[in-house]
């Protein structure tokens, strides 16, 4: 009877403090390179096994789950974010391993993730809160360039859920095309990532009445870009803009640092693209506090360039025990 009433009491106290919190976090973060140590031989992933070029084994593997949990948690403070979309992870055993097996383990995420057929085996994920979010659908959407460049590329996850709120939002987890090559030569490719993810957001709206929408995602490309601007037609948050009810809007454009650098130069590269409805004026919810997490932890000096670049896990093929290449962004849905 006593562990009854044990129970009981601490299933009210973490509904009462569920009920309590008036807002979420959502984040988004390229782990840059999240490998197991096994050979799979239908992909690219040799230099991440323990024979490869790289030397990558159990040690260095958990090193890497152990900062990826520390930058999750620094996130938010005291608590970690409700939703989390990753990008360059192999496959369902890094993700639970991450969300099972490491310092994330008592937080009791759960996960979603595409099975693309990106040449190296990467995919993108969403781990999420199951107290804060209910999923409802899942599903790739295949974003086929052969017809470009002959080669593959990530699907782009699309998520449909309920937050305690009682709202549904749909999100879309994306890795777009790199810019390997050049950037005029590789626009075509991201045109058409956006292009899938322009279709399939258009049958939202026309399947609910002013839907939360959220993008998140490394799009390999700045907010002013032909495939964010011209095929997304998203807007800025900063100006005069008239927002409709199936606009989407770019919210990290205030911020003045980049999340990628680059030959010295920092870019925004790691975006939330949002649907107006999130926006006071249109919505009960609303996005806020929309920021590039440039922590201490996750940066080094740049020897060559001067200031501070990300701390890598390698540095070429040098191992440093670092974090990624990308720094991990975030905004808060209020509700």
């Amino acid at each position: 009877m006593k562990k009854l009433i044990s129970l009981f009491i601490t299933v009210c106290f973490y509904s009462a403090t569920i009920l309590a919190q008036e807002s979420i976090t959502v984040a988004f973060y390229n782990v840059e390179n999240l490998f197991d140590t096994v050979d799979n031989p239908l992909t690219n992933d040799d230099e991440f096994t323990p024979h490869g070029d790289r030397h990558w084994n159990s040690s260095k593997y958990w090193d890497k789950l152990q900062n990826i949990s520390k930058t999750i948690v620094a996130i938010d403070g005291e608590n970690s974010p409700e939703l989390i979309g990753l990008c360059e992870v192999e496959n369902d055993t890094v993700i639970k391993d991450l969300i099972e097996r490491s310092p994330l383990r008592h937080i009791g995420y759960q996960y979603t993730m595409t099975q693309s057929k990106d040449k190296r085996g990467i995919d993108v994920a969403l781990i999420y809160k199951r107290n804060y979010f209910k999923l409802i659908k899942s599903e790739s959407l295949s974003v086929d360039i052969s017809h470009i460049n002959g080669s593959t590329t990530r699907d782009i996850l699309h998520v449909t859920g309920r937050l305690v709120s009682g709202d549904t939002i749909d999100i879309y987890v994306c890795h777009w095309p790199s810019r390997l090559g050049g950037v005029e030569e590789t626009n075509p490719l991201r045109k058409k990532a956006a292009t899938v993810l322009k279709e399939s957001i258009e049958k939202v709206y026309d399947d609910r009445r002013k839907p939360y929408i959220i993008i998140m995602g490394d799009l390999n490309d700045g907010s002013e870009s032909p495939a964010v601007r011209d095929v997304l037609s998203a807007k800025p948050s900063t100006g005069a803009y008239h927002y409709n009810d199936r606009t989407l809007v770019t919210i990290l454009d205030k911020c003045t640092d980049g999340s990628y650098r680059y030959n010295g130069e920092w870019e925004t590269y790691d975006h939330f693209i949002i649907s107006a409805s999130f926006t006071n004026e249109l919505g009960c919810l609303s996005a806020t506090n929309a920021r590039i997490c440039n922590f201490d932890f996750l940066l080094e000096e740049d020897k060559k360039y001067g200031g501070k670049k990300p701390f890598r896990n390698f540095n070429g093929y040098r191992y440093q025990n670092g974090y990624s290449d990308h720094l991990p962004v975030a905004f808060e849905i209020e509700y």
